[in-house]
């Protein structure tokens, strides 16, 4: 192996002869040089050639004139400006245009104003312009001195033009002198460079002739190792054949759903027998299927994309599946390269029962069940948070206690079962009589409470009332015990700025009391 990358490398069987492996490098080297000086020749000749033809070659000298006839139609619009209004118009007009002029020539380099001769006349006329300009900014008319001083002075500037006019010439004749003698030089250059090249390349043709004998020696062997090589990628190709039908074996038979999806084109690349049945998907979809159509929260599917957009990997993210029907799922997505392709890689587990499971299980947690009303526990954690938006918005808020009278009673004499039914019935007038808005809950016993949002006095005292009165007709008959009389009484308060729900509840609970020593099956305030 190590002579046949020698053969190709130096374009000759292999030999012993240090130099015989070195004759080719050097000629190629030589030649390159050669190459690489007429390039160098050719490209300083076309510049020259360029630079004697450039359309503003000429510009310079042109441009001097004009501000020469500029400088002259200034000289003869100076007396004018201390005659009349349209006089002094007419000479502020010619300084501009003259202004405008003497602007191009330095913006554009159309002089080479680092020249002494030519910088100090450029002076001049800058600073006459300047002064004239300053003159004609003064309100009214220019005084007969300004205006005759202003004549003399562009007037003299002509003869400075002129000498301008004369520098440029001559620095345009130089300059084309030096274009046309670097010319004939780099011709000869040139010249030169070419015939070593010539030369060059003959010597390349001779040694290339015996490159090709070498070649068709090297020729055979290079067969044999082709049909090795090939032989061994028909083997390694069988190998990857087989590792990716046992990948989508493997795949198909997971009981989570997968799915690749390249980025460019957004075309599907492998969804599995789990994700399709998910997606009710008879095969894997035809492009464009962007990732975003896998989740039925656009926010969600926004997410995702940016978190892999930006290289970071997304581990368990809780998102709403699109399928028949939509599910619940912990989704895992990492960004892969598919054949040097970007693309998403997502999967997803299906952990709707899990999530029904936490949802019943929180619901237990903040449900009384007997009576199906938010328990004590959801009541102090829900309760802050309505106090906090009605201080937030400046909204009423208003908290009725209702406790049943003589409870005990009721228990006592007909057993608990009985009283079991009093407060379930009493939780049903609750949610007939109150809004949903409301929050309703049973606090323990036979005590209830309701925080009732956006609610002044006059509103909760009325309510309150409604309540006494649904409930003080409520009797169950319950077989073997007679009719039950039942009544309430309520105890209201007005929540007021900076009160925590302690408060409130301590203001309610006395104004119950009251209700309670006043003889029951009544509405008391706070």
């Amino acid at each position: 192996m190590t002579e046949f990358l020698s053969a190709i490398l130096t374009g000759t069987p292999n030999r012993s002869n240090t130099s015989a492996r070195r004759w080719p490098v050097v000629i190629y080297a030589g030649i390159a040089s050669l190459v690489a000086a007429a390039i160098f020749v050719a490209v300083g000749a076309v510049r020259e050639i360029r630079e004697l033809s450039r359309a503003g070659t000429s510009q310079s000298l042109w441009h001097v004139y004009q501000t020469h006839d500029a400088v002259q139609r200034v000289a003869a619009a100076a007396p004018e400006a201390a005659l009349t209004q349209a006089g002094k118009d007419r000479f502020q007009t010619e300084l501009e245009l003259l202004a405008s002029q003497v602007a191009a020539v330095r913006e554009y380099r159309m002089l080479d104003l680092q020249l002494p001769r030519h910088a100090e006349a450029w002076k001049s006329i800058e600073q006459a312009l300047a002064d004239g300009l300053r003159a004609c900014e003064e309100p009214g008319l220019l005084s007969r001195d300004q205006a005759r001083a202003q004549a003399e002075r562009f007037g003299a500037l002509r003869s400075t033009t002129r000498i301008l006019m004369a520098a440029a010439q001559q620095d345009l004749n130089t300059q084309r002198d030096l274009a046309r003698a670097r010319l004939i030089q780099h011709f000869w250059q040139g010249a030169a460079a070419i015939g070593l090249l010539v030369v060059g390349l003959c010597v390349l043709l001779w040694r290339t002739r015996a490159a090709q004998v070498a070649n068709a020696a090297l020729a055979d062997r290079l067969s044999d190792a082709n049909r090795t090589l090939e032989a061994r990628v028909v083997e390694r190709t069988r190998d990857l054949e087989s590792d990716r039908a046992l990948l989508a074996t493997i795949l198909d038979a997971s009981p989570t759903a997968v799915a690749l999806i390249r980025e460019s084109d957004a075309a599907p690349v492998y969804f599995n027998t789990r994700m399709r049945e998910a997606l009710a998907l008879a095969a894997t979809p035809a492009a464009p299927f962007p990732p975003a159509r896998l989740f039925a929260q656009p926010e969600i599917a926004d997410e995702l994309d940016a978190l892999l957009r930006d290289g970071r990997p997304v581990q368990d993210r809780e998102a709403l599946i699109a399928g028949h029907p939509p599910f619940h799922a912990l989704v895992t997505a990492r960004r892969v390269s598919i054949d040097g392709q970007p693309a998403s890689l997502i999967w997803f587990h299906d952990h709707s029962r899990h999530r029904q499971l936490e949802l019943e299980l929180q619901q237990q947690a903040s449900t009384d069940a007997l009576t199906g009303l938010a328990n004590r526990r959801a009541f102090f954690s829900e309760g802050p948070r309505m106090l906090e938006r009605a201080r937030r918005y400046r909204h009423d808020c208003a908290l009725l206690m209702i406790d049943i009278d003589h409870f005990k009673a009721v228990n006592d004499q007909f057993g608990h079962h009985a009283g079991d039914r009093v407060l379930r019935a009493m939780s049903d007038r609750l949610r007939d009589v109150l809004r949903q808005a409301d929050l309703v809950a049973r606090l323990g016993g036979e005590e209830f409470a309701a925080l009732m949002p956006e609610t002044d006095m006059t509103a909760a005292l009325q309510a309150a009332e409604r309540v006494r009165e649904i409930c003080a007709g409520l009797g169950p008959q319950l077989e073997g015990f007679g009719e039950i009389g039942v009544s309430v009484s309520i105890g209201v308060a007005q929540w007021r700025a900076g009160e925590t729900l302690d408060h409130v509840l301590e203001r309610a609970d006395a104004a119950l009391y009251r209700a309670k020593r006043a003889g029951r099956n009544r509405v008391e305030s706070s």
